[in-house]
């Protein structure tokens, strides 16, 4: 075995090894993430069709022309919300913020091509993950019976947050919703426990300790047989 290789499974396995179990505690317990409970799989998303043609114009993936910034929007409404009904208003900064200041972060440090096809959002999506509400500025409407393209928004990647009762031992819950053909995410929530002491220790570290730990879920590492396919493939 190479030594790259061995660094790679090495590195790989301690990253598995943070997705499983993470690093927040609250009075000594550790807290669980949620993706394992998470029983919704992502649907591969409505596309518009396009003409056969197109297909002769299109790149490879791995060309190294092409990318551009990667632009994540987090819908604050459901969030908002729900924090108003379980009476957590002191904590509102501290959620929106550490979560801006996380989708800042990512967009930092990673760069995509932009979606092949043209991919829609509709009330059906919604729907899948019990979202009745969301930003009408950014949809333009509240009603998405027709739906709104992707390239219509302007982001690569929509992100809706809720407050949930995931459970005593269960910190937050996050997965992809839509996926595109090729498996890339552009749709993914995020649920938040709601019943967790958000003031303790350093309570802005520890918050976006917990979101940079289940938007990495929304990218796409979330299982056991993820991180073997990882080590299969960068392993070689």
């Amino acid at each position: 075995m190479s030594s790259r290789r061995l660094i790679s499974i090495i590195f790989l396995l301690f990253l598995f090894s943070l997705f499983k179990v993470g690093f927040c505690q609250k009075n000594n317990k550790l807290y669980k993430c949620g993706v394992n409970e998470d029983t919704i799989k992502p649907i591969v998303g409505q596309r518009i069709p396009f003409n056969d043609s197109e297909l002769l114009k299109r790149k490879r993936n791995l060309d190294s022309d092409g990318f551009k910034d990667f632009k994540i929007y987090f819908d604050p409404v459901n969030l908002i919300n729900d924090i108003n009904i379980y009476n957590l208003t002191q904590y509102q900064d501290l959620f929106l913020n550490g979560i801006q200041h996380v989708i800042e972060t990512l967009q930092k440090l990673l760069r995509v091509k932009p979606l092949q096809d043209e991919y829609i959002i509709d009330d059906i999506t919604m729907k899948s993950m019990y979202i009745d509400k969301w930003d009408t500025e950014l949809f333009g409407t509240d009603n998405l019976t027709e739906g709104v393209k992707m390239s219509e928004l302007g982001y690569d990647l929509i992100i809706f947050g809720r407050l949930d009762d995931l459970g005593g031992s269960t910190l937050a819950s996050a997965g992809v919703r839509r996926v595109a053909l090729d498996g890339r995410p552009y749709v993914g929530l995020v649920d938040i426990n709601y019943d967790v002491d958000y003031s303790y220790g350093k309570s802005q570290e520890y918050f976006e300790s917990i979101i940079i730990h289940e938007f990495t879920h929304i990218l796409g590492f979330a299982d056991f047989f993820s991180v073997i396919f990882l080590i299969m493939y960068f392993g070689k």
